[in-house]
């Protein structure tokens, strides 16, 4: 009869905490999140930037064409404007900022050379 209700409850048990998610895999799965977009939307500045004589968009919006995923144009900052070939240092030239900052105050940006990161917020 023990051994019965020992079986039962190790199931039950198991499944009441499936959907729980430590606080670092709740991190760890928003900053992934966070880092997909940006990505796909440096990139779509990228392709923008090709088909339009090498200038950025002057716009978030001007990206939806460009980008696979919908997003809100007002989530994001386009920080750099203007032509691409005149951004100097484009490894530390933040080009895409998210507005709504990671936890431990951290913040999604990509770079005007392509890269994206997850910095401290400034």
């Amino acid at each position: 009869m023990k051994i019965r209700n020992t079986l039962v409850m190790i199931p039950t048990i198991a499944l009441l905490f499936a959907g729980c998610q430590s606080p670092s895999q709740g991190r760890y799965d928003d900053n992934i999140s966070a880092m997909h977009l940006i990505k796909q939307l440096a990139l779509g500045c990228y392709m923008h930037a090709q088909d339009n004589a090498g200038t950025l968009p002057s716009t978030m919006t001007d990206l939806k064409p460009y980008v696979d995923e919908s997003f809100d144009p007002d989530a994001y900052d386009l920080v750099v404007s203007g032509r691409l070939s005149d951004i100097e240092n484009p490894g530390e030239t933040v080009l895409i900022r998210r507005k709504r900052l990671l936890r431990d105050d951290q913040q999604a940006v990509a770079f005007a050379d392509g890269h994206a990161a997850i910095i401290p917020a400034r």
